[in-house]
């Protein structure tokens, strides 16, 4: 079950319904955890054994870091931490590495080795993220163990960040856990017009330009470079819709059982920099390198080579972190070098616009900024969404030399697959997500559904939920069931 499917959303409300009137925290909580094991189960029951797995081994080892004390102590939390991260080596990578092996074994040659065909469980990267802050907070001293394993378990487990996220920290999550209030009349209106904004995102605009984006990248020879051009701006726009989406309807969600999460997701093509692009893109796994990884290698405290070969880690492991391909190594080191690059070149940049008169705050200069930064992004994309280094290279070779801007004209379009009358509706709905967007970064509150009253936010219940139900892609052939990164 996702959060697209048609049971999904009135068992949401009966659930809120039921926790509401359970009479106490310990009670809620078994109810919640119920409800959680429910439903990662209904993506097979053997994913229950990596979740028992992620929660045995983290537990136990916070329960041994808090009875032992120094050698023991990190070893306890060396081995509790190497072990749940196994678990992510060994079900997402094990195929990679071999594969790899094995071209280095071709070189030398030796016979090919078997590739393992293991189970990779749904969201198992979140998963082990989110369970081994536990253990990297626990040894940094910003939380004490849990020894309630039903609170640490419903920690690991909470359904609406189970699959995809947005991660969540022990530190602040598990004191969530043991007392919480009932979310208000306004406050429940506000969490539905969320969550419908996120399947507004998702099923209508998302969805819809996967309709456009999916045969482009399926055949790119057989298309024009133009629309190819296209197809890549697009899907830039189809993966942060589709992300975007899903964590609004996840933070609305947690906010009907009483859990206030951060945002993950700030207007990311607003930014002008990479660096300003990842504050605002993924903010709880930006966030999560930044502090476990990024900080503890020395960030930029030591000198700007350092500085560099950092950002290179990162991002290297954030692009493994995606997927076992060569594809988002290349998509996370593109970053790296985007970043890199900008911070070494500001200071030039920044002489030649103040010789040229043009101010560094100027409308003109933000926009190019941006311009720049979505192409660039957009090249990138094409790694991430390509199957392979030569994919992803046949598509930006064909959108390069065999583009004619002739072919966006004439009916072209509609050869894509999706009607014109589609391509008019997405533009549409796309100014509509564009405008929210500029209303949230200009911090317009006036708009919120919390300032609205009670009427107005119900007649933008209804309208939201109208959208979905006239203009959501749907259709045979067509699925809306799977998050872009629940595969990851």
């Amino acid at each position: 079950m996702t959060f697209t499917s048609y049971a999904f959303l009135p068992l949401l409300a009966l659930s809120a319904g039921i926790h509401r009137v359970l009479p106490g925290i310990r009670s809620r909580n078994a109810f919640l955890l119920l409800l959680s094991l429910a439903f990662y189960a209904s993506f097979g029951l053997e994913h229950l054994l990596f979740l028992a797995a992620c929660v045995g081994i983290t537990y136990g080892g916070g329960l041994l870091m808090d009875r032992w004390t120094g050698r023991k102590r990190q070893a306890a939390f060396v081995v509790a931490l190497g072990l749940n991260l196994a678990l992510l080596a060994v079900f997402k990578y094990a195929a990679f590495a071999v594969s790899g092996l094995n071209a280095a074994l071709g070189l030398l040659g030796r016979g090919p080795l078997p590739l393992p065909r293991l189970l990779l469980p749904v969201g198992l990267s979140f998963l082990v993220f989110q369970s081994s802050t536990y253990l990297l907070d626990l040894k940094a001293g910003r939380l004490s163990a849990e020894r309630n394993l039903l609170r640490y378990a419903l920690f690991v487990a909470f359904f609406p960040t189970l699959v995809s996220g947005p991660i969540q920290r022990a530190s602040r999550f598990l004191p969530l856990l043991r007392e919480r209030k009932n979310p208000s009349f306004a406050e429940g209106q506000s969490a539905a017009v969320l969550f419908l904004w996120g399947l507004f995102l998702k099923m209508v605009i998302a969805d819809r330009i996967a309709m456009i984006t999916d045969p482009l990248f399926a055949d790119p020879a057989a298309w024009d470079g133009a629309l190819l051009l296209c197809g890549a701006l697009l899907y830039g726009l189809q993966i942060y819709l589709d992300f975007a989406g899903y964590s609004f309807m996840a933070i609305a969600a947690a906010r009907l059982f009483g859990f206030r999460l951060g945002e993950n997701f700030h207007q990311p093509y607003l930014a002008t920099t990479i660096a300003d692009f990842w504050r605002r893109w993924h903010i709880s796994l930006t966030g999560w390198f930044t502090d476990y990884v990024y900080i503890p290698l020395g960030g930029n405290r030591r000198g700007a080579l350092r500085r560099y070969l950092n950002i290179l880690i990162v991002f290297l492991l954030s692009g493994l972190w995606h997927g076992a391909n060569w594809t988002f190594v290349v998509w996370g080191l593109l970053h790296a070098v985007y970043q890199i690059f900008g911070h070494v070149t500001r200071p030039a940049r920044q002489a030649l616009l103040r010789h040229a008169g043009i101010p560094l705050d100027s409308a003109l200069h933000r926009l190019v900024q941006r311009g720049t930064l979505y192409l660039l992004s957009a090249v990138a994309w094409v790694f991430f969404r390509c199957e392979s280094l030569a994919a992803a290279g046949a598509f930006l070779r064909q959108m390069v030399t065999g583009a004619h801007p002739s072919a966006l004209l004439g009916g072209s379009l509609a050869a894509i697959g999706p009607a014109m009358a589609d391509w008019k509706l997405l533009a549409v709905f796309l100014l509509i997500a564009l405008a929210v967007s500029l209303m949230r970064e200009s911090g317009l509150s006036r708009y919120r559904p919390e300032s609205q009253s009670a009427l107005g936010r119900s007649l933008l219940i209804l309208a939201l939920f109208a959208a979905v139900l006239v203009f959501g892609a749907y259709g045979e052939g067509f699925s809306a069931a799977s998050f872009i990164y629940a595969g990851f």
